[in-house]
């Protein structure tokens, strides 16, 4: 049952990342204005709206690109997860399992990227695979260390 559940939410993730790439750039901006802009109030508040002028120069031209590059690797940081979780479960040991999770992430980001070369305003961003597979990179250390270090259970292969 518990392999059912990883595994659907492993589809719907992966369905959310596609979902995210035939949204257009007009969209995409959009939905991240929407953050930028309530970061924004919350430091005009913080600072009781005298924001120093680095910070709001940050904001209004820095911000929306680092956050947008941050939720490409936050995507892939957690698809790696539920990955990992789920092929753990194929006989799989050691080094051979944390690499195949990283090869799924990467022929995920591979498909997104290409898929966005078909929406209106995207296209094909070899930045963005970067950032998928440093998010991916991350989520891999992660898991090591937790396995390695705190579980002991790295070289197991089923684990039930």
């Amino acid at each position: 049952m518990k392999r059912k559940i990883l595994l659907i939410i492993l589809i719907l993730w992966t369905a959310f990342v596609f979902y995210n790439s035939i949204k257009t750039a007009a969209d995409s901006i959009k939905d991240s204005s929407l953050i930028v802009d309530t970061v924004k109030k919350v430091i005009e508040y913080t600072y009781d709206d005298q924001v120093p002028e680095a910070i709001e120069y940050y904001i209004d031209n820095n911000f929306q690109t680092t956050l947008r590059n941050f939720a490409h690797g936050f995507e892939f940081f957690v698809l790696y997860i539920l990955v990992y979780l789920n092929i753990r479960y194929l006989n799989m040991c050691g080094l051979k399992l944390l690499l195949n999770g990283l090869y799924v992430c990467l022929f995920v980001a591979i498909i997104d990227e290409n898929i966005q070369i078909f929406v209106k305003g995207r296209g094909f961003q070899v930045s963005d695979l970067i950032t998928d597979l440093f998010g991916s990179l991350i989520a891999l250390g992660i898991v090591y260390i937790i396995s390695k270090y705190i579980k002991k259970d790295y070289g197991v292969c089923r684990m039930e």
